[in-house]
């Protein structure tokens, strides 16, 4: 299936239409699909499906870093060399971020970092990647404990894997001028005696012919050249797709998302907008995510289609299928993955050239945070 699939977007290719995006585009063949120049055998990341240099990616857990999202804590270090960045609401109508990296070693700054909620604790589990984080939520911290969950957390190691900006201190609040690296993730993994031995876990699955070959798939429900899509009053994201690179670009604030580690925008190979209820379940403003099972969308390569998605029990991955019930196959690459409350999905705006309305997918749930 995955194979047919490939294959009918490489008549596009053909065409031209994808030419942009194909790493050996003067290897058209007659029925219309590419060639692979030769065979790759150096190891896959799972986590993006592409090729690396060394097999760290596929013989080691990844990790998932917390990171502020606070308008006022931009711009962030970091994001960029992220493999999956996951956006959920926090509280308050705040969102926060989860970096995925299947080797931050080489990773020289990351955050501002900041504290968990259940739901990026439920995400990095579902990938079997330890949690660097500082501080918890009391919901948080109860699930942290009763699934026995161990994480690096700069409450008990602000100063073996955590670093305080004293320079950005003189302009921006203390709570976000805490940051990590790979190095410094290393030493707070060391102290809490936690190894990353052992294969990595994704949901994921990669199209071979991306994967290999240069071949892309399209989904053919409809064009999606700019999606906009609120997580609350507080902020709305919009992910613009670039011919050229063949990549979504974020845009959050009205502004490109930007790494200040790069100077340029995040952008992705995929992105995944999945909806769910979200509730708020105490006065503060946090909220409870159902992650058991929803519905969504997938864009990739200026197209998307319907898909729906399950995740289940704590450290189940969360796994994605078409409508028809199809198992989905995602281009290799990075991906981003948006976590939205099913009473937003109205708000939701594809363009353009969609081929038809799509139809309302809630999921049925009661309330949603702001």
């Amino acid at each position: 299936m995955k194979k047919a699939l490939c294959t009918a977007l490489a008549c596009l290719l053909a065409l031209g239409l994808f030419a942009g995006c194909n790493k050996d585009e003067s290897a058209v063949a007659a029925g219309g699909s590419i060639s692979s120049a030769q065979v790759d055998l150096r190891p896959t990341n799972p986590l993006t499906g592409l090729r690396v240099d060394d097999d760290y990616a596929a013989t080691h857990r990844p990790v998932g870093v917390m990171i502020n999202n606070l308008k006022a804590a931009l711009p962030q270090y970091g994001l960029a060399q992220a493999d999956i960045l996951y956006e959920v609401v926090a509280e308050g109508g705040i969102t926060r971020l989860l970096a995925i990296y299947s080797d931050a070693r080489q990773v020289p700054k990351i955050g501002s970092v900041r504290s968990a909620r259940p739901v990026y604790i439920e995400l990095a589990t579902g990938h079997d990647a330890t949690l660097i984080h500082y501080g918890t939520s009391t919901q948080a911290d109860a699930l942290l404990q009763k699934n026995g969950i161990k994480t690096v957390d700069g409450m008990a190691l602000s100063t073996v894997a955590f670093s305080f900006d004293e320079v950005r201190h003189k302009t921006y609040s203390r709570e976000h001028c805490t940051f990590t690296s790979g190095e410094l993730i290393q030493k707070g993994l060391d102290k809490k005696s936690i190894s990353l031995s052992g294969a990595p876990r994704c949901g994921f699955s990669f199209c071979e012919q991306s994967k290999f070959s240069g071949e892309l798939y399209a989904p053919s429900y409809g064009k999606a050249d700019e999606v906009s899509f609120p997580f609350s009053g507080y902020v709305s994201d919009t992910l613009r797709y670039n011919a050229a690179t063949c990549r979504y670009e974020k845009y959050q604030f009205g502004q490109p998302h930007i790494d200040a580690a790069t100077g340029e925008t995040l952008s992705f190979d995929n992105a995944l907008l999945l909806y769910t209820s979200i509730r708020v379940v105490d006065q503060i403003g946090h909220v409870d995510v159902d992650l058991d099972s929803g519905t969504g969308y997938y864009f990739t390569r200026g197209q998307y289609e319907p898909i729906r998605w399950k995740k289940g029990g704590v450290s189940d991955p969360l796994t994605f299928t078409k409508e028809d019930g199809s198992p989905l196959t995602l281009n290799a690459g990075k991906t981003y993955v948006a976590v939205v409350s099913d009473k937003n999905e109205s708000s939701l705006d594809i363009a353009p050239g969609k081929t038809e309305e799509p139809e309302a997918t809630s999921s049925g749930a009661s309330s949603a945070a702001e």
